[in-house]
């Protein structure tokens, strides 16, 4: 099969600033950690070396999975190796779009993977591990409670929440018919819509829906999934939050950065 390759610039749809920085225009070097090259990995991988919470992490992970870990031997493994200081994780985020939505949402996943997978054959006396942060505590709804299959637009009608994550799966039921119905008789779209129904219809909050929906998409390759709003997670948290409201700290930081891109 051929591929075609056009440079970012021509597609007309990014920024100035985020062409700099994937040209890694040294104007930007200020405001970057490790540029994302193999260079840039080998010095992230030294400031990552220590990590103070590996117990209450995997804690946790195994107390949001419960009954899933007895299906998902791959899953179960790297959450034990994250015990490991030798141990580390390739980490994407996206909110909980129904039915996971637009298809960067699978992107976004299978490229942490791959970059687990990449960064583990240059450094195979570590353990890369990719995760999925899923953005629970995500406000709107209304960017995550539809998809468009062939063209056409399933759209969940409820009210909306605060967290999106703690949202009742009970009125999805409609949704799920539709997007359902879409699929096909084939032998995959068979297997979809197995997964779906039960995410959706069998989990109460969508938080769960979505853990069960993406780990059986990808249980095979390892992939972690961590529910942040979590109380135990959020203990670890405190210090800085607490510094945040009172010192107003990222605010004066974003603040001062901003006006120095825009110098």
């Amino acid at each position: 099969m051929k591929a075609t390759y056009i440079e970012y610039s021509e597609t007309n749809s990014f920024s100035k600033t985020l062409l700099a920085y994937l040209a890694h225009d040294e104007a930007l070097k200020p405001f970057v950690g490790n540029w994302p090259t193999w260079a840039g990995f080998e010095k992230q991988l030294n400031e990552k070396k220590k990590f103070e919470h590996r117990e209450i992490l995997v804690e946790r992970l195994k107390k949001q999975y419960g009954e899933l870990l007895k299906d998902s031997p791959a899953v179960a493994a790297n959450i034990e190796l994250l015990l490991d200081q030798n141990s580390y994780t390739i980490t994407t985020g996206h909110q909980l779009n129904i039915f996971t939505g637009p298809l960067y949402f699978i992107f976004k996943i299978m490229t942490a993977i791959r970059l687990s997978e990449d960064l583990h054959a240059k450094h195979p006396d570590k353990t890369f591990i990719p995760v999925y942060w899923m953005a629970t505590e995500d406000h709107d709804f209304e960017e995550i409670n539809h998809t468009r299959v062939f063209g056409k637009k399933i759209a969940w009608d409820t009210p909306a929440v605060s967290a999106t994550g703690r949202m009742d799966t009970a009125t999805i039921v409609d949704a799920v018919k539709q997007y359902t119905n879409i699929l096909g008789l084939s032998e995959n779209s068979t297997r979809l819509t197995r997964i779906v129904e039960e995410a959706y219809l069998n989990h109460d909050r969508l938080a769960d829906a979505t853990r069960y929906m993406v780990n059986e998409l990808f249980k095979s390759y390892g992939l972690l999934i961590v529910d942040a709003d979590d109380r135990e997670l959020k203990e670890l948290f405190k210090p800085i939050i607490k510094e945040d409201i009172f010192s107003e700290k990222s605010f004066k930081a974003i603040t001062a950065r901003s006006e120095e891109l825009e110098s």
